[in-house]
């Protein structure tokens, strides 16, 4: 059998190689630091996965789980053939103990024991990888021990990076927890104000605003830490709103005279933003319901989340954002009851109200929201984890029939199926970050993947965690329905799950055609 196949440079969004069964994508930096036998074995690699078409035979099977299991078998048949050389400047899947299995096979035992897949570590080598890829590239954006994204953000070391992880989720679980959730949602309160404050004081606020703007000035790294860290706690703060979406869009396309006007109070926490974009189940930025013209706003945008506690709303219209002070005249904001009772919403309702444009148009919108996706995406990975170590912990105790549910085969794969699909969603928001921090050409398809894995995972982890914790996780009193809810709403809060298929189908669409082309 013969096989020809396009070698593609592909160093923008591949950091090692890869393979559609018709093409080798490459990465320059990467095969240049490979030996010929380790090329050699690499291309065998690739042209092994064509030859026995491994792209169209993963059927109804996790892709990335399936491509992990095609690897083991076809690093062991590589290894046994002794062809070329075992590569070791990246952890590959290589394990004896699936000497003379099919492929099918070993992802059966991957997928029943989920604690034997290498996934965390394979996700650690790809952000190294990245994180190399991208500071080769930008060797310029060096600060002393700092480097800079792709947007001139000076970003943390690794280590200060960690560092904040660990300040932040100290922090959270000893001030923000699942109590605090429930105390603001039966209070009404639209968010803890005290928790705020004390966000606000330890500069999470301000954390991507630019220097002369009272901010700190850092990079979409650190933002998308604290995102995973508050998603961690349902946090009754309007984090999400605030810092992740509305300063985020004054950051990227305010005017100067937005900026200036807003970026400081947002940074010292004097102000609170929101957005309205999604109205309903449909694509945000769509609006049907919202007249703008010559600076005046006229109609409905429902619902808004955290719309209640804001000074500004950034708004979407047919052709770009806006910026709306909520205590200017024709401006009327009334509480609804929505599914998330931690983070409320409101219907706002314009009559004539002044509203003015950011930059950019259309194309800023569409920019922001690949941004506001990958950084929910974020969010939505934190809950989903929380869920998942909230159902473990449970499962743990819980004693059905004289033994803990946790030793039942069903529930064991049901936790297998939550800790595979937090993975793949984590490994699709780590490649959404770099996509974001170096803008690459790809970052239509990964803001959709993040978005979309995000969600599926967050949604499938609530839902099981409240399933397995029985009668008692479908009451009030538990706190199962935290995640629950927050999933839900996170679910519709840029639109529904088919806009954002229909964008990752259409983004896949126009890059194979150019591949083929």
């Amino acid at each position: 059998m013969a096989t020809r196949m396009r070698l593609i440079q592909s160093d923008d969004w591949c950091p090692t190689a890869a393979t559609n069964g018709r093409d080798f994508m490459y990465n320059t930096k990467f095969v240049e630091k490979l030996s010929v036998k380790k090329l050699e074995f690499l291309f065998a690699h690739e042209i092994c996965h064509a030859i026995f078409d491994h792209f169209g035979r993963c059927g109804s099977r996790d892709r990335m789980l399936a491509n992990i299991a095609q690897d083991y078998a076809v690093n062991q048949i590589l290894v046994d053939e002794r062809i070329g050389e075992k590569i070791t400047e990246v952890k590959i899947c290589y394990d004896a103990k699936y000497r003379g299995m099919a492929w099918e096979e070993i992802y059966d035992l991957l997928y029943e024991k989920a604690e034997k897949i290498s996934m965390p570590d394979l996700l650690k080598q790809l952000g190294d990888l990245l994180d190399e890829h991208i500071k080769e590239e930008e060797s310029a954006g060096a600060d002393g021990d700092k480097t800079k994204d792709g947007k001139g953000k000076p970003s943390l070391t690794k280590e200060e990076a960690e560092a904040l992880r660990d300040q932040a989720r100290r922090f959270l679980e000893e001030r923000s927890g699942r109590e605090k959730a429930r105390a603001v949602m039966e209070s009404g309160a639209s968010h803890d104000a005290t928790l705020w404050a004390e966000i606000v004081g330890l500069g999470w606020t301000a954390l991507r605003i630019p220097e002369e703007h009272g901010g700190l000035g850092l990079s979409m790294l650190e933002l998308c830490v604290l995102a995973e860290e508050v998603g961690r706690v349902v946090s009754p703060v309007p984090f999400t709103s605030s810092v992740l979406l509305a300063t985020e869009a004054l950051i990227a396309a305010g005017t100067d005279a937005q900026q200036s006007a807003w970026l400081p109070k947002l940074a010292d926490g004097s102000a609170i933003g929101a957005v309205a974009l999604a109205e309903g189940t449909g694509a945000p930025g769509v609006s049907s319901r919202l007249n703008i013209k010559d600076g005046k706003a006229n109609g409905v945008k429902l619902p808004v989340q955290d719309a209640l506690a804001a000074d500004i709303i950034i708004l979407s219209g047919q052709d770009g954002l806006y910026l709306l002070e909520t205590k200017a005249p024709g401006v009327t904001i009334e509480a609804v009851e929505t599914i998330d009772l931690v983070r409320r919403s409101a219907r706002v309702t314009l009559k004539d109200a002044p509203v003015t444009p950011l930059s950019g148009g259309r194309a800023a919108l569409e920019k922001f929201l690949q941004s506001a996706a990958i950084l929910l995406a974020f969010e939505g990975l934190g809950g989903a984890d929380a869920a998942m170590d909230m159902a473990l912990t449970y499962s743990k105790d819980r004693v059905a029939f004289g033994r803990k549910i946790a030793g039942y085969q069903a529930v064991k794969h049901r936790l297998a199926d939550m800790y595979i699909k937090n993975q793949l969603a984590r490994s699709h928001a780590y490649y959404g970050a770099w996509a974001l921090l170096t803008d690459a050409p790809e970052l239509v398809q990964a803001a959709a993947g993040a978005r979309l894995a995000a969600m599926d995972a967050f949604q499938f982890a609530a839902e099981e965690n409240v399933q397995l914790h029985g009668g008692i996780g479908f009451t009030w009193e538990s706190d199962c329905q935290f995640y629950y809810r927050r999933a839900r709403l996170l679910t519709l809060a840029l639109g529904a799950k088919s806009h954002w298929a229909d964008v990752l189908v259409r983004s896949l669409e126009q890059r194979n055609t150019m591949m083929a082309g």
